[in-house]
């Protein structure tokens, strides 16, 4: 309700809970759905603002627009607020506990960026929001592999979390807990939470989720952005690329170096379009790290294939009064439509280019000048940023790669890292010149080298393949006899106990000229093969709705993996 002043007056339910920390087992009570629905003005003509009804509306599986309108409606002056309202608790437990009981990361960013407290904590023993979202993973059709990532990549402290758990990454966890001897840290006043359940729960669950353990470390080890940095990308609506190394495997000093353009050029802004190469071999993330930014940033995002590109009329349009020219090309009208604003323009396999689309680039990479060939007129691309992505010096990288393994494979040696990349970026723009010319090499605003993945990452990327599988899996069974529309492998529950030993396995396919692909098939082939030929070797027909089957993956002490698959009794062979 709003009263004379305008303030809104919030309507919660801060009862406290009367669940028992100790014997917590990290489920939230139901919050009943608003009804009506979710309403800015309620049928009465009142004005409120109710937490009780936002959250009621969260657990019901409220669209994430719908929650946007409501909390941007709700939004008053500076918004501090709403800030203070949506931070309250209802029926005992922080909101934001049931934002990432949905495990939406679009979510999750949402509820931060109207000022949700990341590190908020429930209970006298203060269980933190994010060992929360770890206790509730644990199996693919609950998973919170990016509800974690996304949490850490806001701010979320992974002080809270006992080190034992992701340092060392190189080991399984044991499924019964960690030894007493290994949680040195526990008497931290951050880890009240951790009673035996909790320590059970995150040993086992942390099994399971290897990306997870990996993003933990990694958190540990990156350091905090300043006040100014922050206040930067906030004051230009692009805070979330701070999180940008969480949403890769690898690269992140790639990443880093992403980062802290942006900061530059949003703090300082040049009428110059920002222009950047990405280097590195086929399967390393180059197109990954480039979409990711975009969808930080919410910038709209255009691939050209410079593999289909041979002239400079088929990437900007042929000229008037040329046939076509009226039409354009995907290119031009997504300068047209975006000029003056910022935008992302991906030039895939830039190698692949000759000297007329060369050419045609040069005024646009230096002067932010376009034309829109559809009418002649003028475009603004200033505010473009254009990437470049070229496995042009492979041989170069390989050869670093191989040279400095022992510093650039260990995580704890980041800032050695960084320095020896900035030597190989340098050493890059002068073979670029040799490469595609002085002209263009002149116009490129940084290199970023992307390196071959190291052994942990390997495994990592692994886990990620085995987590989409796994996923893909849980979904229900679906016969319509139209093969573009069945799915007849569904209701799967894959478990995994060594989630390390697994990923270590699988990582010994990996090839570093194919990078991630080499993976892709060796999850294929050690894990979805054997559990799809498990699950159809033991059913006599599939049906809809047949129950769940069962299946682990496993790994013996030779590293041998195996799947198996268990039906349930309805479903079974005759």
């Amino acid at each position: 309700m709003v009263d004379e002043w305008g303030d809104i007056i919030d309507v919660t339910n801060d009862e406290e809970s009367d669940i028992d920390d100790e014997d917590w087992n990290f489920e939230l009570p139901r919050i009943p759905k608003p009804s009506p629905s979710l309403q800015n003005v309620q049928p009465d003509g009142s004005d409120r603002f109710s937490l009780t009804d936002l959250v009621g509306a969260i657990q019901a599986g409220e669209s994430v627009e719908r929650i946007r309108n409501y909390l941007a409606y709700h939004r008053r002056g500076d918004g501090s607020e709403l800030k203070r309202l949506i931070n309250e608790s209802v029926q005992g437990f922080p909101a934001f506990f049931y934002v990432v009981e949905t495990r939406n990361p679009d979510l999750i960013r949402l509820w931060a960026r109207h000022g949700g407290d990341v590190n908020a904590t429930y209970g006298t023993l203060r269980v933190p929001l994010l060992g929360y979202a770890i206790a509730i993973g644990g199996s693919f059709r609950d998973d919170t592999r990016l509800a974690v990532a996304t949490l850490l990549s806001l701010g979320a402290s992974v002080d809270v979390i006992p080190r034992v758990f992701y340092d060392p990454l190189e080991q399984d966890l044991p499924e019964s807990g960690p030894l007493e001897a290994d949680l040195a840290d526990l008497e931290d006043a951050n880890k009240l939470w951790c009673t035996p359940h909790a320590l059970l729960n995150l040993s086992q669950t942390l099994n399971f989720c290897f990306t997870t353990r990996y993003h933990l470390h990694l958190s540990s080890l990156l350091k905090g952005y300043s006040g100014a940095q922050k206040q930067v990308a906030e004051m230009r609506r692009s805070e979330d690329i701070l999180g940008l190394p969480y949403y890769l495997i690898g690269q992140t000093t790639a990443s880093i170096f992403l980062i802290n353009t942006m900061l530059r050029n949003l703090a300082m802004p040049t009428k110059r379009p920002i222009v950047m190469m990405f280097a590195g071999p086929s399967g390393h993330g180059k197109t990954e790290l480039a979409k990711n930014f975009g969808n930080l940033l919410s910038l709209p995002f255009h691939t050209v294939d410079c593999t289909a590109i041979q002239y400079e009329t088929d990437l900007f349009g042929p000229r008037a009064p040329y046939i076509g020219s009226d039409q354009g090309s995907p290119l031009n009208n997504f300068l047209a439509s975006n000029s003056g604003r910022r935008s992302v323009v991906f030039l895939d396999e830039f190698e692949k280019t000759g000297d007329d689309i060369r050419r045609a680039l040069l005024i646009p990479f230096q002067e932010g000048s376009c034309q829109d060939r559809r009418n002649l007129s003028s475009v603004d691309c200033s505010k473009t940023i254009w990437i470049l992505a070229t496995n042009a010096f492979d041989n170069t990288i390989h050869t670093f790669c191989k040279r400095n393994k022992t510093v650039i494979w260990d995580s704890k040696k980041m800032r050695d890292t960084e320095k020896l990349i900035e030597i190989l970026s340098k050493q890059i723009r002068k073979e670029s010149e040799g490469r595609f010319g002085a002209p263009i090499t002149g116009r490129v605003t940084m290199w970023v080298p992307f390196l071959t993945f190291s052994p942990i990452e390997q495994a990592v990327v692994a886990d990620k393949y085995v987590a989409d599988f796994g996923r893909e899996a849980t979904l229900p069974v679906q016969i319509f006899n139209d093969e573009a529309r069945d799915r007849l492998v569904g209701n799967v529950d894959l478990s995994i106990r060594k989630g390390y030993s697994l990923c270590a396995a699988l990582a010994r396919g990996y090839v570093q000229e194919l990078g991630a692909r080499s993976l892709v098939a060796e999850v294929d082939e050690q894990v979805r093969g054997p559990l799809v030929d498990a699950y159809l070797q033991n059913l006599d027909e599939i049906v809809e709705d047949g129950g769940v089957t069962h299946c682990l993956a496993n790994v013996d002490a030779d590293g041998v993996i195996g799947v198996s698959c268990v039906v349930p009794k309805s479903y079974e062979k005759n």
